[in-house]
């Protein structure tokens, strides 16, 4: 079978081969990236890599035609699966093996994104399967680095980890203004007019921070949802917070 995967690849255009690589290496895998252990994915995952649907269906069926690759349907779903027919082929096939040795400990944080990122979209993509803090934070420099294709689900999952820790520094800082706002009044001595430092903004009026510019009408907790994608900028870098 080995010969027969190399001719199979060899024979295909640059741009395809990439894409091959990419389907094998997505079906390559497994716990600890074990080295005869493969994956059986879903055919809706492989189009959700990215690549041109029409040249993903020439490779499934390139391969499929030389018996290197088997289809099959999910018992639960319905749902078209492909696998690498004999997971020897890992071994036996040195481009692939060369392939996976590169990237062993990229395939293994890959799978488990995949995983957490599944169990994410399995449960309607509540924010409780969502994941933070030093976590997220790995995830994120991994997927900066890898040379790994990534579903758009997958990177749907970071993206919507990020935006989850923005609001919730939004909504600590617009609760900061507030118990600001209404005790510092209380702190001043009868008579006294406020130190411009301590001054606090009339409702609608603009922070020099921490919002950008946002007044506190448009900043209070009702409306942060609105303003999100205004917020500045350094929002999204100090993740290790929390």
């Amino acid at each position: 079978t080995a010969p027969e995967a190399e001719t199979v690849y060899a024979r295909m255009a640059p741009e395809t081969q990439v894409v091959a690589r990419d389907l094998f290496l997505r079906l390559a895998g497994g716990p600890s990236t074990a080295a005869n252990w493969t994956r059986i994915a879903p055919i809706t995952e492989l189009h959700g890599l990215g690549h041109e649907s029409g040249v993903l269906d020439e490779v499934l069926a390139e391969f499929g035609a030389a018996d290197l690759l088997r289809f099959d349907r999910s018992p639960a779903t319905d749902l078209p699966m492909v696998a690498i027919s004999d997971p020897a082929l890992l071994r036996a096939w040195g481009r692939l093996e060369a392939w996976i040795a590169a990237s062993s400990a990229e395939l293994a944080q890959r799978d488990r994104l995949t995983e957490l990122a599944g169990q994410w979209e399995r449960h309607e993509r509540s924010a409780d399967y969502l994941i933070a803090g030093d976590r997220l934070k790995e995830f994120q420099e991994f997927v900066a680095g890898t040379s790994l294709a990534l579903t758009a689900v997958e990177r749907e999952f970071l993206e919507s980890g990020r935006r989850a820790i923005r609001r919730s520094m939004l909504l600590a800082r617009g609760r900061d203004v507030g118990i600001a706002a209404a005790v510092i009044p209380h702190l001043l001595p009868d008579g006294d007019e406020e130190p411009p430092e301590l001054a606090t903004p009339a409702i609608g009026d603009a922070y020099d921070d921490p919002l950008g510019g946002v007044g506190i009408e448009e900043a209070g907790i009702a409306g942060l949802s609105s303003i999100e994608d205004d917020a500045p900028d350094d929002l999204d870098e100090p993740l290790d917070e929390f």
